[in-house]
C-alpha cells in the first residue's frame, strides 16, 4: 500500500508544480500590486475574492480530475495495478485522497494569506483574529475542491467529449441563473462561499452545500464505477468514436446543444427584461417615469410628481453654477438625477456622477439637491481621491454638503447653521468630541452617533472659510486630488499634509474650530440645560428584549428613538432603529440579537434640531 501511495504521489508531480506555481503567482500579485498592511479581513473575505477563489479551485479540480484516472489506461499501467494485491477501489481512494489533499493546498494558502494580512492590517479597532470566519471559509473551499475534483473524474472517461459535457453544464448554470428560481440556484456551486453574516457568525448555506455534496457524491460514484468495470470499455468506446466519422456528428450535436441552450438563455433573459419593461409601461401613474434632459443634467422622475420635479429642474442650472463657483471647479460631464423616490432611509444619496433623492415638495427639495450635488462636484474637484481615504474625509464630505445646504438653502425648524451649531454644542459639551475622532470615522462611529459628522463637519468648514476665505474648501479638495500627493496617509497626517499643500496650517483651523464650538456652548447654555440626558435599563421579556429609557435632568415630552447593533464596530448602515412603544420602552425581537451581547444607543428628537441627538453607545449583555 505504501508503494501505491508513493507511485500515485509521483504521478501527481506535474499537478503539484501547477498548484505551487499558482500559489507563487498569487503571493507575487498580492505583494506587488497591493499594500499587505491595508488588506483587512473585510476586504479579503468579500464576495469577489471568494468567487475568484472558487474559479481557481474549479479550474484546478477539473484539470487534475480529467487525467487522474484515465492516465492509467493511457500509460498502460492498468494491467500492472490489477496484478498488485490491491483492489481498484483502494487505488481509487488513494488517487482521490492525494489529489484532494493537493487541491487543499490552495485554500490553505489563502488561509495563511488572510492570517498574515489581517495581522499586518490590524489596529485598535479590529481586535481578535476572527478564527471562526477564517476557518469557515477554509473548510468550505476544501469541500468545493472535492466537488470540482469529482466532476472532473466523472467526465474524464468521455475523453474529448468531456469538454462538451462541461459546456452543457455551464449552459445549465446559465439557465438556472436566468430562471431566478430560489430552488434552482442551489445547483450553482459558485454561490457556496458567498459570505452572509448574522452578527459575527458566518451563516453557512447548508441547503446549497447539501445539494453540492450530493452532486459530488454522485460524480464520485460514477467515476468509481467507471474505474472499476466500465473504464476499459469506456476507453475503448471513446477510441472507437475518435476513429469513426460519427465522432464529428456527436461533437456537432453537443456543440449545437451548447449553442442552442446559450442562445435560448439569452432569449429568455431578453423576454424577461421586456416583460419587466412592459409591466412598467402598464403600471399605474404612480409608477410611470419621465426623463428630461437639460444642459448638464439628466432628470428622471415619476409623472405624478412632475410638478415637484419641475421646481428642482427649474433651479438646477443656477444651483450648479453657484456650487461650481464656490468650489472653483468646472465639471463638463453630465450628472444623472434620479428623483423617483426610491430611497427609504435617506433624503438623498450621491455617487460618482449620479445622485438620487426623494421629492417632498417646497424648498426642502432644493436643499437636498444642493447637498447631494455638492458631493458629486466635490468628488470631481478631488479627482475621486477623497473616497480613497473616506474614513479620514467623511466629515469633510458631509460637512461641506451640510454647510452649503444650511448656508444657502436654510429651512425653518432645524434646517440652518444655527441648528448645526446647536447640535455641535451638544457634542462638545456632553460628549467631549475631539477633532482626532472626526478624522477617524470608524472610531467616531464606534463611540457616538456616526451622523455627528454633519453638524461638526459644517462647523469645521465654517472655521475654514472664516480663516481662509470662501475659496478655501475648493482649494482643499484640489489639494486632495493633486497628482504628487503622498500615498497611504491617513487621519491627522493626511489633513496636515493636505492643508500644508494649500498654504494653510491645520493647527490654526482646528483652534478656530474649537473656538466656534466653545462659543456655541455658551450661546446654547439654556438649550443644553433643558436637554434631557438618557440612560437605559435592559431586561428579557419572553421572545423580546426590552430597553427602558430613563430621562435624567429636564423633563420633556419629545419622542425617543433607539438604535441597536450587534457589535460596537458594526457597519452603521446595518443599525436597527426602533421607536418607543409607550412609557419610553423599546421592544427588540430576541431573534435579531444572535450574540451574547449587543449595543444600543438612545436618542431624542427635538424640533429645533434636524437630527436625532443620541447618547453614546452602551453595551448590554444577555444571559444564555
Amino acid at each position: 500500500m505504501q508503494q501505491l501511495v508513493l507511485k500515485e504521489a509521483r504521478s501527481l508531480a506535474f499537478a503539484a508544480c501547477m498548484v505551487l506555481v499558482w500559489i507563487g503567482v498569487d503571493w507575487g500579485l498580492n505583494l506587488v500590486t497591493e499594500f499587505p498592511d491595508e488588506l483587512s479581513l473585510a476586504k479579503e473575505l468579500n464576495h469577489n475574492n471568494r468567487l475568484a477563489q472558487l474559479l481557481v479551485l474549479f479550474i484546478a479540480g477539473i484539470a487534475i480530475g480529467l487525467g487522474l484516472l484515465v492516465r492509467e489506461q493511457d500509460e498502460g499501467t492498468m494491467t500492472f495495478l490489477d496484478a498488485l494485491p490491491v483492489r481498484r477501489e483502494q487505488v481509487f481512494v488513494v488517487k482521490v485522497g492525494l489529489a484532494w489533499g493537493l487541491l487543499c493546498l490552495l485554500p490553505l494558502n489563502w488561509l495563511g494569506q488572510h492570517i498574515l494580512f489581517h495581522w499586518l492590517s490590524r489596529d485598535s479597532l479590529t481586535p481578535g483574529f476572527h478564527w471562526d470566519l477564517l476557518l469557515t471559509g477554509f473548510w468550505l473551499n476544501c469541500v468545493m475542491a472535492l466537488v470540482f475534483l469529482a466532476m472532473g473524474l466523472a467526465v474524464s472517461f468521455l475523453r474529448r467529449l468531456a469538454y462538451v459535457a462541461l459546456g452543457l453544464w455551464a449552459c445549465l448554470l446559465l439557465v438556472v441563473r436566468i430562471s431566478r428560481l430560489a430552488e434552482a440556484t442551489r445547483l450553482n456551486p459558485f454561490t457556496i462561499t458567498k459570505a452572509v453574516y448574522d452578527g459575527q457568525a458566518w451563516l453557512v448555506p447548508w441547503e446549497h452545500l447539501t445539494v453540492q455534496l450530493l452532486v459530488g457524491a454522485l460524480c464520485l460514484l460514477l467515476a468509481l464505477r467507471s474505474f472499476q468495470g466500465m473504464g476499459d470499455r469506456a476507453s475503448r468506446l471513446a477510441a472507437a468514436l475518435a476513429r469513426h466519422r460519427r465522432t464529428l456528428a456527436i461533437a456537432g450535436i453537443g456543440f449545437g446543444l451548447v449553442v442552442v441552450l446559450g442562445f435560448g438563455s439569452i432569449i429568455v433573459s431578453t423576454r424577461q427584461e421586456r416583460g419587466e419593461r412592459a409591466q412598467t409601461a402598464d403600471a399605474g401613474p404612480l409608477e410611470r417615469t419621465t426623463r428630461v434632459t437639460k444642459a448638464r443634467h439628466d432628470f428622471t422622475y415619476r409623472k405624478v410628481e412632475s410638478g415637484l420635479a419641475e421646481e428642482v429642474i427649474k433651479q438646477s442650472e443656477a444651483v450648479r453654477d453657484q456650487l461650481e463657483q464656490f468650489l472653483g471647479v468646472t465639471v463638463t460631464t453630465r450628472v444623472a438625477v434620479d428623483m423617483t423616490g426610491s430611497l427609504e432611509r435617506h433624503a438623498g444619496r450621491a455617487y460618482w456622477k449620479k445622485l438620487r433623492m426623494n421629492l417632498t415638495g417646497g424648498p426642502r427639495d432644493q436643499a437636498v439637491f444642493a447637498h447631494e450635488l455638492t458631493h458629486v462636484l466635490l468628488d470631481q474637484a478631488a479627482r475621486g481621491r477623497l473616497d480613497d481615504s473616506f474614513n479620514s474625509t467623511r466629515f469633510f464630505h458631509e460637512g461641506l454638503a451640510t454647510f452649503v445646504e444650511f448656508h444657502w438653502f436654510p429651512l425653518p425648524e432645524g434646517g440652518d447653521m444655527a441648528a448645526a451649531y446647536r447640535h455641535a454644542a451638544v457634542a462638545r459639551s456632553c460628549h467631549a468630541v475631539r477633532f482626532e475622532e472626526l478624522v477617524d470615522d470608524a472610531r467616531l462611529s464606534r463611540r457616538l452617533d456616526h451622523n455627528l459628522v454633519y453638524p461638526l463637519g459644517a462647523v469645521f468648514v465654517d472655521a475654514l472659510v472664516r480663516r481662509h476665505g470662501t475659496n478655501a474648501p475648493g482649494r482643499v479638495a484640489a489639494a486632495f486630488g493633486r497628482p504628487d500627493a503622498p500615498k497611504r496617509l491617513a487621519k491627522m497626517e493626511l489633513w496636515t499634509d493636505t492643508l500644508q499643500a494649500c498654504g494653510y496650517n491645520l493647527a490654526d483651523v482646528v483652534a478656530d474650530f474649537y473656538a466656534l464650538l466653545d462659543q456655541a456652548v455658551v450661546r446654547e447654555r439654556q438649550f443644553l440645560a433643558d436637554l434631557p440626558r438618557l440612560q437605559g435599563a435592559v431586561e428579557l421579556a419572553g421572545d423580546h428584549v426590552v430597553i427602558r429609557a430613563v430621562r435624567k435632568g429636564a423633563a420633556t415630552a419629545a419622542p425617543l428613538v433607539c438604535r441597536v447593533r450587534q457589535r460596537d464596530d458594526s457597519n452603521p448602515q446595518l443599525d436597527l432603529k426602533f421607536h418607543a412603544s409607550g412609557q419610553d420602552e423599546f421592544h427588540v425581537p430576541r431573534n435579531l440579537l444572535s450574540e451574547r451581547s449587543f449595543w444600543y444607543q438612545l436618542g431624542v428628537k427635538l424640533p429645533s434640531v434636524n437630527q436625532v441627538i443620541y447618547e453614546p453607545w452602551v453595551e448590554a449583555r444577555l444571559s444564555r
